[in-house]
């Protein structure tokens, strides 16, 4: 869904490598930069996913996003 709007997925730093379950779903979580939180997240939400709450101020940068927990995705 992400890399079916360019613009957006410009400002997904990273994935997690390996799905996991929260709450008894399927869950994957995603380094976004803090801009694009709102819109990726209610784009998520509008096509059915839940969407985990998120914190605007717990900020990461993407060099620290590293393997093995995380697949940086480039873009080039």
């Amino acid at each position: 869904m992400l890399r079916n709007h360019p613009d957006d997925y410009e400002k997904v730093y990273a994935e997690t490598t390996q799905f996991s379950r929260k709450k008894g779903l399927i869950a994957r979580e995603y380094m976004i930069e803090v801009d694009a939180v709102e819109k990726i997240a209610s784009s998520f939400a509008a096509h059915g996913f839940t969407v985990e709450p998120y914190d605007l101020d717990d900020l990461y940068s993407k060099y620290e996003a590293t393997s093995p927990d995380w697949f940086q995705i480039p873009h080039d």
